[in-house]
């Protein structure tokens, strides 16, 4: 169905990145509807445009299940987007009128030229806007939202480290990096003399990140193969060592994706895109890419 048709120099830019956002919906699973003629029963995930919220129009009101989950507001391409996220917050905030929802305010919130897209879960002990590659497939909101958490969520509760067999260092550095995922602070950097055991320590925190917070996938990046050996032949216990896969082209179902940084670029650089197996999606839950570089001394 063509697009409603806008007014105006100022409305064409927008007009464009709509066209764009509903193909890039399409392409991850979307029912695309206009609000006259929406029908929430289409499928899993029906996205809706143009829907009366207590605060305006919302672009986007998406549905999961026949209910509102989240608001996706479209910008035109070259707008910086982290300073209209609040606008696509609004909309969430208030749950659109005479629709059933998965919460007040709505979970989830994309802001979006098509071109680039912010995401934001308030879900989040510290919400806050991130970028995603695209639109999370119906079925990923879909899992998480039936869970009752997230990812970030539940790396708040991770069960006390029982530090039986680990050198002091190491279960400090497990603790302290355990303690910065769960404050909001996902980017961390362990830094340990050679000899201390790195990727023993890597590997006992990406067994606690399977285990208790629920992750669905960690890459492993070494600097060297060597390292990716050692970390198969003695890191992960039994239960993970006929579930990894080394060709990051396959293994839909592994755990934990083990491979070369360099080897990493150069298939990056040869398809022009990450693939899509060891692309962190900002869904918590959906995949969690911990990059540890094991092999740099200081």
């Amino acid at each position: 169905m063509a697009l409603p048709q806008q007014s105006g120099a100022a409305g064409a830019p927008e007009a464009r990145a709509r066209q764009h956002i509903d193909t890039m919906l399409s392409a991850a699973g979307w029912i695309v509807q206009d609000r006259a003629e929406a029908n929430l029963h289409a499928g899993l995930g029906v996205a809706v445009r143009e829907v009366p919220t207590p605060t305006g129009p919302a672009d986007y009101i998406l549905f999961e299940d026949r209910k509102a989950c989240g608001a996706q507001e479209a910008k035109p391409e070259g707008v910086t987007l982290s300073g209209v996220v609040a606008q696509g917050d609004g909309y969430a905030a208030a749950a659109p009128l005479g629709y059933p929802s998965w919460g007040n305010p709505l979970p989830f919130v994309y802001v979006s030229t098509g071109a680039e897209t912010l995401f934001q879960d308030w879900r989040d002990p510290h919400p806050r806007p991130r970028n995603v590659f695209a639109v999370h497939r119906p079925e990923t909101l879909h899992a998480t939202l039936k869970a009752g958490n997230n990812l970030r969520q539940r790396l708040t509760t991770l069960p006390p480290l029982d530090s039986t067999g680990l050198r002091p260092c190491q279960a400090e550095a497990i603790r302290g990096l355990e303690t910065s995922l769960a404050a909001g602070r996902p980017r961390a950097l362990v830094q340990m003399a050679t000899g201390a055991g790195k990727t023993f320590t890597a590997c006992a925190l990406t067994y606690r990140l399977l285990t208790h917070a629920r992750a669905n996938r960690i890459l492993f990046l070494v600097d060297r193969s060597n390292l990716g050996t050692q970390a198969r032949g003695f890191g992960f216990p039994d239960e993970f060592q006929n579930q990894r896969v080394v060709d990051a082209a396959g293994g839909e179902d592994a755990l934990v994706v083990l491979r070369g940084a360099i080897e990493l670029i150069a298939l990056a650089m040869e398809i022009g895109e990450i693939p899509h197996q060891l692309q962190a999606g900002g869904l918590g839950g959906k995949a969690l890419v911990a990059a540890f570089v094991a092999g740099y001394e200081t």
